[in-house]
């Protein structure tokens, strides 16, 4: 990926691919890399989809790693549906549409409805399931609660606001966790 990165480099140094000015005086953004995802971002047309598909061809060529258009997407603001399918078929991909998910982030939807807070809901009751809570003892759940809150929830809060129904509804699944089902009614009833 190092060789991608100064490849990329390269080219944005050489004007053929231009990225997207951040703001407050931040640097330019051209792609971003994680693990084995890469995203491309910045001003596209022709010639820089044409120099992107080729950058991407050396690559494959140098080191055998090869980008499966087959599972990638080309999204865009701003130009007609025939210029980014015109686009998506020079790189041999799919158009994507908004909302979609990268990083099980969901980019484009909007995050104040409770319905895009489902996934994140399924991964806290999977995380947080009736069976790990019977197998482990209350100084084991507490350590699973932590890790759970402060990876799964830091994580996807520190991108979003969450609504105050999704933060209810992990609270609820952390109390019936830790206490059980019937605690859980018991203490719902105390309230």
């Amino acid at each position: 990926m190092e060789r991608l990165h100064i490849a990329i480099k390269s080219a944005y140094a050489k004007a053929l691919i231009r990225g997207i000015k951040l703001p407050m005086n931040c640097p330019t953004s051209s792609y971003l890399f994680y693990v084995n995802d890469a995203i491309f971002v910045g001003e596209w047309d022709r010639s820089s989809i044409k120099s992107l598909y080729a950058i991407l061809k050396c690559f494959h060529i140098a080191f055998g790693l090869k980008v499966n258009f087959l599972k990638s997407h080309l999204f865009s603001v701003g130009i007609s549906d025939s210029e980014q399918k015109d686009m998506a078929r020079i790189l041999g991909c799919s158009v994507g549409t908004v909302p979609f998910t990268c990083l099980r982030v969901s980019v484009g939807a909007n995050m104040n409805l409770l319905k895009h807070w489902k996934p994140i809901i399924i991964i806290f009751k999977v995380r947080l399931s009736d069976w790990k809570a019977k197998a482990l003892s209350f100084g084991g759940q507490i350590t699973l609660i932590k890790s759970v809150l402060n990876s799964l929830t830091t994580y996807y809060m520190s991108l979003f606001k969450a609504p105050q129904g999704i933060i209810d509804a992990l609270e609820k699944i952390r109390k019936k966790f830790l206490w059980g089902g019937s605690a859980l009614k018991k203490q719902d009833t105390l309230d």
